[in-house]
């Protein structure tokens, strides 16, 4: 016999004559006894999946005290938590949602276990040529441009697949803005790094920065925006603005710019804040909106075209969820999910039907109910509660992802049969979180920013790249 149980051929022969002459009679040659299983490994002991539905191969192998590898009739396998992945008899592992689950094979009261990671993301921000994403472990992925350090990688050069920033994995908010992005961390810190000519990272310089830096403050966040050239965010009920600010875009009064947070004008207790192209917005705990900055377009929804540094109370009585400050226009979902933007409409990213611009809230025509709605440098996005997109407005990169390069005035279906968790509007791209935590993106990617690993725009949506 070799050293597995494996008879050699002389013992084979030997073997097949005993049992020709004793069979019947209880003679002949007996089966060795099975070397004892003191140890179960199971290969590969870590994995890591990306998608709902994702699914790994796990290898058991019995060892005995020696070492070696010991034949096993089968094991018997389960998931520690089947809300994160379910385990089938041969080792197949499939992925039901975010979380750790330790994968467990077992024989003979001997166990192995291997560790499965079911690592989705979380939210997604697309920029002007660059787009960063939140995974449910809080690690902030970025790709696309990278000239200033946007992507937060330690370098310059662009990536058309995502690479981790180089921060520890504990973000719960991220922003990919003009030259620049940031994040919240678990622990309410902020963090921003790119470009940074007027102080939009927040650290009291006006260095550009390739990896993460603090913002100077005492300040605890909980959310942030990143836009052109500037920032908000939220540190309770107050929202702070620092960077650009030419046209007041800080809402504290002033044009002075400040390479430091700011709070914002006037005893307003919000619950969002949102940085635009060169105005803020916010929502207020009574769901009313106000808006400052610039205002050539009616970008700040209040009736006029005259710039404010001070919040100025958005026109009409509607009740708003959301708000999401775009380079010249701005729009809002209400608590029905009615949708209404305001400001430049040349492209028909109002979706109103028309290419006017309107200087107060104006109904987004098709009767639509929205849950989230992201607006972008001329185009517009919108999730309904079914999780179908819709998207309007300029699409001559493919930005409306229908398709086509038409331009659309009305709101226009997201094809594929993709349902949503929450999308975002950039400058000629856009990018989706689907219901299974894979991300998409769609439009314009010479820089790599749909982060499919090509250059090539792209007219429906594709999937990121995921390691």
């Amino acid at each position: 016999m070799d050293r597995v149980g494996k008879p050699s051929g002389i013992a084979l022969a030997l073997l097949v004559g005993a049992c020709v002459l004793g069979c019947g009679e209880g003679e002949g040659l007996t089966e060795p006894p099975r070397r004892p299983v003191v140890r179960v490994e199971i290969v590969p002991a870590v994995d890591t999946l990306n998608a709902v539905g994702d699914w790994s191969h796990f290898w058991a192998v019995g060892r005995d005290a020696s070492g070696r590898s010991v034949a096993v009739p089968g094991f018997e396998w389960s998931s520690s938590d089947e809300s994160v992945a379910t385990v089938d008899t041969a080792g197949f592992a499939i992925a039901v949602g975010a979380g750790v689950a330790t994968i467990t094979a077992e024989t003979g009261g001997v166990r192995g276990q291997a560790t499965l990671v079911v690592e989705l993301f979380a939210a997604v921000s697309a920029g002007v040529f660059h787009t960063c994403g939140l995974t449910t472990a809080g690690s902030a992925r970025c790709w696309g441009y990278n000239w200033s350090g946007q992507l937060g990688d330690a370098k310059t050069s662009a990536r058309a697949v995502p690479g981790r920033v180089a921060a520890p994995p504990t973000f719960v908010s991220i922003s990919a803005g003009e030259g620049h992005s940031c994040g919240v961390m678990a622990d309410g810190s902020a963090s921003c790094w790119g470009h940074n000519s007027h102080g939009q990272l927040g650290d009291g310089t006006t260095e550009q920065r390739h990896a993460p830096v603090q913002v100077s403050s005492e300040l605890s966040f909980t959310s942030i925006s990143a836009g052109s050239a500037f920032t908000c965010g939220l540190a309770g009920t107050r929202a702070h603005c620092w960077g650009r600010n030419h046209y007041g875009q800080l809402g504290d009064g002033t044009i002075s710019h400040s390479g430091l947070p700011v709070p914002v004008a006037g005893e307003h207790s919000f619950v969002s804040v949102s940085a635009g192209g060169w105005h803020g917005c916010g929502v207020r705990g009574d769901r009313r909106v106000v808006c400052w900055g610039a205002n050539w377009h009616g970008q700040l929804g209040d009736g006029t075209s005259a710039q404010s540094s001070w919040p100025t109370p958005v026109s009409g009585e509607h009740a708003f969820a959301s708000v999401s400050a775009g380079l010249e226009h701005t729009c809002g979902v209400t608590t029905d999910g009615s949708a209404y933007c305001w400001g430049l409409n040349a492209n028909g990213q109002l979706g109103d039907g028309t290419t006017e611009d309107r200087l107060t809230p104006t109904l987004v025509t098709g009767g639509l109910s929205f849950v989230h709605m992201d607006a972008g440098r001329d185009h517009t996005c919108g999730v309904t509660a079914s999780g179908d997109t819709y998207c309007w407005g300029a699409n001559s990169c493919g930005g409306l992802g229908d398709g086509t390069t038409d331009e659309r005035h009305t709101p226009v279906l997201v094809p594929g049969g993709l349902s949503f968790a929450s999308l975002s509007a950039g400058s000629w791209h856009s990018c989706g979180v689907a219901r299974d935590g894979r991300p998409y993106c769609w439009g314009y990617n010479f820089h790599g920013q749909l982060g499919d690993g090509t250059i090539d725009d792209r007219y429906l949506p594709v999937p990121v790249v995921l390691p």
